[in-house]
């Protein structure tokens, strides 16, 4: 009996050791399974100034961007997913009425009620900014290869977040090249360094679960550049490409593209839809990365409305500020009418306080209002950046001779100078009336339209034809108009 006793007892505890080792199978198996909560970064911004657009009658046309807030919260509020929302910046564009009117300060409110947590900033951004101070809220913004001559840095780097146990970096990078034009001077000796020096600086330690976000600024070198150094450290790498404009996406826009440990993303129309990567992380392996594009046209307009109504009412009265009346009897022989080329050079020269204005005379729409307020201006003319040089009277000659060539197929205007010419040669040029000496130095100022213009880059002197320093052509009539002297019938034509 007690032998029977025993024998059941070894078998039974026999049963509870294989059920034991098979619970602790299937519960390995679980848990190398586990999934970690998935995490989406949503990411408002790359507005390119396209909250609104003005038309010759002053009529606002608002933009379906505005519902990106509403759209946001939206998912925001997910309760089984993380959320990291990083905003790229490139909101800001000098050719948009609306942008330019405010200094991209709706654009900066709008993406503000996104409540986002980092914001990068873009050259277009930095062109806004530079004839602004440098608020707090700037500053703050994320510019990972930046650093002043003393090696302070005038903007944070980059940003570490804790979402979900896992560190999330950000960071965004500027291409130097993209800034050569930009008048940063007024920020001090600001200098920039390439992605991969920058971040070997910066002297980052990333752990294997870590993952980087990066918003590139870059051309294609400069970007190979960044891969092969995050390719090197630990973590996951994901490279959000933001293409200039007129320029084509380095990367696909929909589909994010692997390289072991990377992936690559191009960001483009961020006033169209709102895009959101979606990360799936495991204990072990590589996550699973998509991207989707959450357009605005099917979110709700109910906040949208709201915020573009607290904004019209400002925009409406920047726009209509009148500037100059035309009398009646000085307009052409049509209710419509638009400025004489000369008068552009005129008001260059006068803004600039320059020797010499020459330029191919801007294309521009007819006003057909005898009131000319500060929102025609910016509705029927394209804005333009203004450069001021010097040449010497040699190089002068020869882009006055350069200018007058095409002359006949090419409106152009000049101010300051005097010029005599047959058949497409110049003769004779006078500066403030008397002859020009080709060993003086004289202070030109023209448009960036006339300085791409063909003609002028076969001239010698063209690599020190650029001087950019935050004027436009808005800027010149918006500023200048009022107190230029000139009578209706020589301002319009």
């Amino acid at each position: 009996m007690l032998k029977a006793l025993t024998t059941e007892h070894k078998a039974s505890k026999k049963t509870v050791g294989i059920l034991v080792i098979i619970s602790l199978f299937f519960l390995s198996g679980t848990a190398a399974a586990e999934v970690f909560r998935p995490l989406q970064i949503l990411m408002p911004g790359n507005l390119g100034g396209n909250l609104a657009t003005l038309d010759r009658n002053l009529k606002i046309e608002t933009d379906l961007c505005w519902r990106v807030v509403e759209l946001l919260d939206s998912f925001r509020k997910l309760k089984d997913k993380d959320s990291v929302v990083l905003a790229p910046g490139n909101d800001s564009s000098v050719y948009s009425a609306v942008n330019y009117l405010f200094r991209g300060a709706l654009e900066r409110e709008l993406i503000g009620q996104c409540r986002p947590d980092a914001q990068g900033l873009s050259p277009n951004d930095l062109e806004m900014f530079a004839d602004s101070g440098l608020t707090r809220e700037i500053r703050s913004r994320i510019w990972t290869n930046q650093e002043t001559s003393e090696r302070q840095t005038i903007f944070a780097p980059y940003k570490k977040l804790n979402v979900g146990n896992q560190n999330i970096w950000y960071f965004n990078f500027i291409s130097p090249e993209f800034c050569s034009y930009l008048p940063l001077s007024n920020w001090g000796n600001l200098e920039l360094d390439s992605p991969q020096r920058s971040l070997r600086r910066l002297n980052i330690e990333l752990s294997k679960n870590d993952i980087t976000i990066s918003t590139a600024y870059l051309n294609a070198s400069a970007i190979s550049q960044l891969a092969i150094e995050l390719q090197q450290r630990p973590g996951w790498h994901i490279i959000v490409q933001i293409p200039p404009k007129g320029s084509q996406p380095l990367f696909s826009t929909t589909v994010p593209q692997q390289r072991e440990n990377l992936w690559f993303i191009s960001y483009e129309d961020g006033h169209r839809y709102l895009p959101m990567i979606n990360i799936f992380r495991r204990n072990s392996g590589a996550p699973r990365i998509n991207l989707r594009r959450l357009p605005f046209s099917k979110s709700g307009s109910r906040l949208a409305a709201g915020l573009f109504e607290a904004a019209r009412d400002q925009i409406k009265q920047m726009i209509t500020r009148p500037l100059r009346v035309i009398k009646p009897s000085s307009q052409a022989t049509t209710s419509a009418y638009r400025f004489a080329g000369k008068q552009f050079a005129r008001l260059i020269r006068q803004a600039s306080n320059s020797d010499v204005t020459f330029l191919r005379v801007p294309e521009m729409q007819h006003l057909v209002d005898n009131v000319i307020c500060t929102g025609h201006i910016l509705a029927t003319m394209e804005n333009d950046r203004i450069h001021s040089f010097r040449l010497s009277g040699r190089e002068l000659f020869e882009l006055a001779a350069a200018m007058v060539k095409d002359s006949d197929t090419k409106p152009t205007a000049f101010a300051g100078c005097e010029i005599t010419w047959f058949a497409g040669r110049v003769s004779e040029l006078k500066v403030a009336g008397q002859a020009y000496r080709p060993d003086k130095s004289y202070l030109v100022s023209t448009t960036e339209e006339t300085l791409n213009d063909i003609a002028l880059k076969r001239l010698d002197a063209y690599r020190q034809m650029s001087g950019y320093e935050g004027n436009t052509l808005w800027k010149v009539w918006k500023d200048n108009l009022k107190s230029l002297r000139a009578d209706d019938k020589q301002l319009v034509e």
